[in-house]
């Protein structure tokens, strides 16, 4: 099952990005699967949150970002 995330704000605004796996690593750096730029998304930590799937439902997890994870 694809998973489409569409940024609504920071460097990557209006950008759709889609995935075909079961887990998806957000963060400044650059080994994260969704990566922000680190001088424009200074909010963004390194390693700051993960969107993971069990079975058919979604859950997205902070990773102890400085900033916090908002849905």
């Amino acid at each position: 099952m694809a998973v489409f995330i569409k940024h609504i704000q920071g460097s990557k605004t209006d950008q759709l990005e889609s995935f075909d796996q079961d887990q998806i690593r957000i963060g400044r750096q650059s080994d994260n699967d969704i990566s922000f730029d680190p001088k424009q998304d200074a909010s963004v930590s390194g390693y700051h949150a993960e969107i993971y799937r069990d079975r058919d439902v979604f859950f997205i997890k902070d990773l102890q970002s400085r900033n916090g994870t908002f849905v």
